[in-house]
């Protein structure tokens, strides 16, 4: 994701997957968002608040 930017509107509910066996987590503003679907997947879901930033948005490897 590096150098990648998304554009969204205030509310809107937003879905990151990322599919990498050495991710384990999905950070928003510091905040884990992320849940496991298996040991390649972790997705998170969230509504998009003011605050939140993309450059907010982390992975984090095993």
């Amino acid at each position: 994701m590096v150098g990648t930017v998304f554009v969204a509107p205030i509310g809107a509910i937003v879905t990151m997957i990322s599919m990498h066996a050495n991710i384990t987590d999905i950070l928003v503003d510091g905040v884990s968002e992320g849940n496991w679907v298996n040991n390649f997947i972790v997705q998170a879901v969230f509504v998009l608040q003011s605050g939140k930033h993309a450059a907010s948005l982390l992975l984090r490897p095993r």
